[in-house]
């Protein structure tokens, strides 16, 4: 059975898809079965049909115990998601032939790695563009001299693929990537964001950063920038590594804190693609605001760039104090508005192996007390209202203040700690006017 035949097998594939009548005529195209060839995992299938297959999805999201949805209702185009026993997450993509037949799909596709098909019926390999060659080649070439005006978003998919999959690009495509860049400012930003992510997501991202700058992409993503310099590249590619290195680094000193760099912080964006892209952006002075309009990453990642960014360009202020008890350190992060990646960047980055533990000793504390992003108070603010005969408002939030710098600055650790220097500072408030200062 070979790799194309071992696609087939897999899981809902023959027990839920393979009986519907309708799945005879449809085929496996495109990423699958490259990855199939390259043996890499598939969790992505794409089924291409002479009709349309919205009832087939439909009917196999049914069989398989599935969520179906639209994709594309002017295309016909949905998606089945599927989780299987072991907890892994399955897509499975149904559209209609972008021509009238077969051939004609797979010759309006964007690289001829990609433009491979199987029949479900009888699993003939369908490969009029030699796509399996260029996979054994390891070489991305266009289907069509048309293909990056049809769809602009080929040239950052064409960058995507040659980093991640480490494939070198056919001259002729990549003199038309360089000649056809500037078609990626008629892209949605959306399209052009969900791409970017998938780069910095993947840890071959300083070379895809190196050859975006070849074709002359960056613009259309970060917006105007000192991009032009060759110090840009260096600095960025040398914050990549540097960042790389101390995740490898990270992985067997605190699992705990290498586990929050996979988590997704918007949509698929890693909190590890969001240091990535900050680090990018720092390097060539690009304003965080150009690029989320250009990348429309939302307001939450726009806001953390635009502290990561500085952070990468200046290197962090100072450790922690030595001497701090766990909750001090955690209060010691909490007073930063993005701590876990403030945190993260700025440990990648210090100077010494001693402010990267002492900063890594501050986040661990954090991430371990922390409830909801934030660090809860040793005593609740109801409390404190009751206790000093408060409605919440700035005089309520001033003592909340107080007591989490003597948190921060160690001399109260606990609850009834908390509650005596609370205790303490109304027996000692002497302007008792309604509204006047404690």
């Amino acid at each position: 059975m070979d790799e194309f035949e071992r696609l087939l097998a897999t899981p809902p594939i023959p027990e839920a898809l393979l009986p519907i009548p309708a799945a005879a005529e449809a085929f496996l195209v495109g990423g699958a079965l490259r990855n199939a060839r390259l043996h890499l995992s598939v969790t992505d299938f794409d089924f291409a049909t002479p009709f349309d297959p919205t009832e087939l999805a439909r009917s196999f999201a049914r069989r398989c115990g599935g969520r179906w949805f639209l994709l594309d209702r002017e295309r016909n185009q949905s998606r089945v998601s599927w989780t299987g026993p072991d907890g892994a997450v399955l897509t499975f993509d149904f559209a209609p032939f972008r021509a009238a037949d077969l051939d004609g799909d797979l010759r309006d596709r964007d690289f001829t790695v990609n433009a491979i098909a199987i029949s479900l019926a009888d699993h003939r390999c369908y490969d009029p563009l030699q796509g399996e060659e260029a996979i054994a080649r390891r070489e991305l070439q266009l289907c069509a001299d048309y293909a990056f005006r049809a769809d602009p978003l080929r040239l950052l998919r064409l960058v995507r693929l040659a980093t991640t999959l480490d494939f070198s690009v056919e001259t002729r495509t990549w003199q038309r990537a360089a000649a056809e860049a500037g078609l990626l400012a008629g892209v949605a930003a959306e399209r052009r964001g969900d791409e970017l992510v998938r780069l910095v997501n993947d840890t071959s991202v300083a070379r895809g950063v190196e050859l975006l700058g070849e074709i002359g992409a960056i613009p259309f993503l970060f917006g105007p920038g000192r991009q032009d310099s060759s110090s840009f590249f260096t600095k960025s590619v040398d914050g990549l590594r540097r960042l790389n290195t101390f995740i490898d680094w990270l992985g067997s000193h605190s699992p705990q804190v290498s586990a929050v760099l996979f988590q997704p912080v918007s949509r698929s964006l890693l909190r590890l693609g969001r240091l990535r892209l900050a680090l990018v952006l720092g390097a060539g002075n690009h304003d965080p605001v150009s690029a989320e309009a250009l990348l429309a990453l939302g307001q939450e990642n726009l806001r953390a760039l635009q502290i990561l960014c500085p952070l990468s360009e200046s290197g962090f202020s100072a450790p922690p104090p030595t001497g701090l008890g766990q909750r001090a350190l955690a209060r010691w992060a909490d007073q930063y508005p993005f701590p876990v990646d403030q945190l993260l960047l700025a440990s990648a980055l210090a100077p010494t192996l001693t402010d990267r533990e002492a900063i890594l000793d501050a986040l661990d504390a954090y991430l371990e007390l922390r409830s909801s992003d934030r660090i809860p108070d040793l005593v609740d603010g109801h409390w404190i209202a009751s206790c000093f005969g408060l409605q919440p408002g700035p005089q309520l939030g001033e003592l909340v203040a107080r007591l989490r710098q003597e948190e921060l600055e160690g001399r109260v650790r606990k609850p009834d700690e908390a509650r005596k220097f609370l205790i303490l500072l109304k027996e000692k408030t002497v302007d008792k006017k309604k509204g006047g200062a404690l």
